[in-house]
């Protein structure tokens, strides 16, 4: 049995139960017993109860946006949840610039000016994509 003080950013008291809280990064699933969340073997009980991730609404992207020619900047992409959640998405993200021409972007979101110009950069996970964010590319 683990005591946990709050799920998903709310305290115990103000969830609906019963609850089902399925943690994807140490694979358990919680419910509520008593005063609080018992672990409970998710191969055991997945019969029992559908588990569900939370699904990614959207994607922000956020950092400086001007780089100079030959240099680099680095930019950070943001998932928010349906459950109210967010996390960082920068590395998990397929990042693309409209034209490579003018800028290229790695897998970790690092921006490098190519020439001179105008682009714009975009993160996507799944079906999920950012809206396009205006890039600059000025003279070194």
């Amino acid at each position: 049995m683990v005591t946990i003080p709050n799920v998903l950013g709310r305290p115990l008291s103000s969830l609906q139960f019963p609850f089902i809280w399925f943690n994807t990064e140490k694979k358990k699933i919680f419910r509520k017993a008593g005063g609080a969340l018992q672990v409970l073997d998710e191969t055991q009980y997945a019969d029992l109860y559908t588990v569900f991730d939370p699904a990614l609404l959207s994607i922000a992207v956020t950092g400086t946006n001007t780089v100079a020619v030959d240099a680099s900047v680095s930019l950070t992409a943001t998932g928010t949840y349906d459950d109210e959640s967010s996390a960082d998405l920068t590395t998990t993200a397929t990042w693309t610039s409209s034209d490579e021409t003018k800028a290229i972007v790695d897998n970790l979101g690092n921006v490098t000016g190519v020439a001179e110009g105008e682009v714009t950069i975009t993160a996507t996970v799944g079906a999920i994509a950012s809206s396009a964010f205006a890039f600059t590319v000025t003279a070194a």
